[in-house]
């Protein structure tokens, strides 16, 4: 019997969005971001596209140094007309991507993510 990767594979804007979140220089975003190409949705926290989902990385990916239960990034995401609409929050398991969480502070829930490009990344100290 043929094992299967669980969930599916990560849409264009969620690898952007995950690019984008540890496109910042911390120790261990190196093999955070190794894992991407690897990384798959596990479960959705929506239907159809949802602004936040858990993360699947198979074991034999990088394993980062972190054991902290988020990254240490601050992002925060801007619209077009660049206001603020929300954050991030980059959840890690073991020195593993776990989930992408997108908190948002508009009226209405968003049905995808937030264009990658309005967001605004810097290392927590």
């Amino acid at each position: 019997m043929e094992e299967t990767e669980p969930g599916r594979p990560l849409s264009d804007v969620e690898r952007a969005t995950l690019e984008t979140l540890l496109s910042a220089d911390f120790e261990g975003a190196a093999q955070l971001r190794a894992q991407i190409p690897l990384a798959r949705v596990a479960e959705s926290h929506a239907s159809g596209a949802a602004p936040s989902f858990d993360i699947a990385v198979p074991g034999t990916a990088p394993r980062s140094g972190l054991r902290e239960k988020m990254a240490p990034v601050s992002a925060l995401a801007y619209d077009s007309d660049e206001e603020y609409t929300g954050e991030f929050i980059l959840w890690l398991a073991d020195g593993y991507l776990s989930g992408l969480e997108y908190a948002w502070i508009t009226d209405e829930k968003p049905e995808d993510l937030p264009d990658p490009r309005g967001i605004e990344v810097s290392v927590k100290s």
